[in-house]
């Protein structure tokens, strides 16, 4: 009897079908990893299109980026063509009397016509206060009629108006002086803006409530 115990050799118990086993295994696992055709062929119109975009987007960029070259160039060729044209006339720069007498006018103008565009946006705000609908863009509204005053103060202020008005002016045995310098011009002036503001702001109102009426027939009517 031998008395030697078990060895290393005697452990060890051959499996033939192990090996080929875990191969078919990692075969099958790896055949269900790999993607389909359908699934390559998405994948690749994906990336297509993203380069695509990447592309255009670039180009995009690029042709800004040129066209504020484009401009920053022009503008600095301009400034310059003045720059040397000062060094040379330094006279250029001098205003004409006539130019700062129109300079002058506009500014006053400008502060003058604030009185109406103020008064045609009270009188705006005033009809809307009045009025049973509120409109969507009420601030853009009461703006664009305090502008319709500013208009009717040019209209009379130029003698447009006036000389349209002549006839009937006349037939009152008044005169375009009397009616444009007279002690209650402002008063007339100041009433013909608001309500030309406010006759604005009417129409719009008055659109926008027929508007919104046919909408309502239109929709009753369908069945």
């Amino acid at each position: 009897m031998s008395t030697k115990g078990p060895t290393q050799d005697d452990n060890v118990t051959d499996f033939p079908g192990r090996d080929k086993g875990d191969t078919e295994e990692n075969h099958q696992s790896t055949v269900e990893a790999a993607p389909s055709a359908a699934e390559i062929e998405r994948r690749n119109r994906l990336y297509e299109l993203d380069r695509k975009e990447y592309q255009a987007r670039e180009a995009l960029r690029k042709k800004s980026f040129m066209d504020r070259l484009t401009i920053v160039s022009a503008v600095g060729f301009v400034f310059t063509v003045f720059y040397f044209l000062s060094l040379q006339n330094p006279e250029i720069y001098s205003i004409d009397k006539d130019t700062l007498k129109t300079i002058n006018q506009a500014i006053n103008a400008l502060v003058l016509l604030t009185v109406p565009f103020v008064l045609g946006a009270i009188g705006a705000a005033a009809r809307i206060l009045i009025s049973d609908i509120t409109p969507e863009h009420k601030g853009g509204l009461i703006v664009s009629s305090g502008l319709m005053g500013v208009f009717s103060w040019i209209s009379i202020k130029s003698g447009v108006l006036v000389a349209l008005l002549a006839p009937h002016l006349e037939k009152a045995n008044l005169t375009p002086d009397n009616v444009t310098s007279s002690q209650s011009d402002f008063y007339t002036l100041a009433l013909v803006a608001i309500a030309v503001g406010m006759f604005s702001t009417n129409v719009y109102l008055m659109i926008s409530q027929r508007v919104e009426q046919l909408t309502l027939q239109s929709k009753t009517a369908k069945p």
